[in-house]
């Protein structure tokens, strides 16, 4: 089962507390945040960008633990040099802030070759921050664009 929120304009603070009646509510175990760039992210006058971004990680790690949820957020890299030549980004790649690959527990990056409908999508483990969860390595599929399924042959 799932439960779509949609909230316009969202702060990371506004969508905690509506996750929070959430799993109180209807006992959810998890959320999914795609993509981060759809939030609101105002600062207060004076607080940096990479300040603002380790701030709310920090609250969705923190909210996360108390919760006993799941939280897997979608953030875009920025557009690189690497687009032109193909090569997978990094979750350091992601703009406003290194603390996307610093703060995070697991990074999977997906990655298409736009220009190569042919090759196959690469799903890259970037990071396990506990060893027992998985490891790092690379999963090739192809997509299938009709289905919108990925498959292994």
């Amino acid at each position: 089962r799932f439960l779509l929120l949609d909230p316009e304009h969202a702060t990371i603070p506004t969508l905690l507390g509506m996750v929070r009646s959430f799993v109180f509510r209807h006992g959810i175990r998890g959320l999914v945040i795609d993509p981060w760039n759809r939030l609101d992210h105002t600062r207060a006058p004076g607080v940096m960008l990479t300040e603002h971004v380790r701030d709310h990680l920090g609250m969705l790690s923190a909210f996360a633990k108390r919760k006993d949820i799941h939280i897997c957020l979608m953030a875009h890299p920025k557009k690189t040099e690497s687009d032109a030549a193909s090569k997978p980004p990094t979750a350091y790649d992601i703009s406003d802030s290194a603390h996307f690959f610093n703060m995070a527990d697991n990074i999977l990056v997906v990655h298409r070759d736009k220009g190569d409908d042919n090759a196959p999508v690469q799903i890259l483990t970037q990071k396990i921050r506990r060893q027992r969860v998985g490891m790092l390595g690379t999963a090739l599929l192809r997509f299938d664009r009709l289905t919108g399924r990925y498959y292994d042959r």
